[in-house]
């Protein structure tokens, strides 16, 4: 279907320009060419192409503007004014489509979203105690009471096996410095 619309597209632009036609022939082969090409990037969001019929709607609609030149250049000049607000058009309602539709999912990524929300799930806080399991570099992991998490260590490097204490959370990221309690 998108060859022989793009084929007979091209037919029909270069049967324009090589004949003699009329200038309302001319016209209703313009008229007919720019119908297809919307009909096409309507298609587009309805049928999942990849491009294809968009790619056959670019090729009408070069025949339609090459076609309404034979008319005159008023009229070639309107076409290719014409051309581009009809695509525009057709987009913004294929996406206003698309945007109401079952199929697309409707959810929206927001602040809430993440792997922070383990911090709070795991009881992981501000001042809750760990010991860290891997060398920070300067991320690591460490073991809290509830579970285990990534963290990121300021300060001085502590070694596998110190303590740390969670000093910040930051969306996804816990700040840890080594826990001075604890030490010797």
């Amino acid at each position: 279907m998108i060859s022989m619309a793009t084929s007979l597209s091209l037919l029909l632009a270069s049967a324009a320009t090589n004949a003699s036609l009329a200038p309302w022939q001319a016209l209703a082969i313009a008229a007919a060419l720019l119908t297809l090409a919307l009909v096409l990037i309507l298609l587009e969001f309805i049928i999942p192409s990849f491009g294809l019929l968009t790619l056959a709607a670019t090729g009408c609609a070069v025949g339609a503007v090459l076609t309404a030149f034979q008319a005159g250049s008023t009229w070639g000049a309107g076409s290719v004014i014409a051309a581009p607000v009809l695509a525009i058009v057709a987009i913004r309602w294929g996406i206003q489509r698309l945007q109401s539709s079952r199929f697309v999912p409707q959810a929206t990524i927001n602040g809430d979203a993440g792997y922070h929300q383990y911090a709070e799930r795991s009881g992981i806080s501000i001042g809750s105690r760990g010991v860290l399991m891997t060398a920070p570099r300067p991320t690591a992991r460490a073991r809290f009471p509830d579970g285990v998490a990534d963290v990121q260590v300021r300060g001085t490097l502590p070694e596998v096996g110190d303590a740390v204490v969670v000093q910040d959370i930051r969306g996804a990221i816990i700040f840890v410095v080594a826990d001075s309690t604890s030490a010797p």
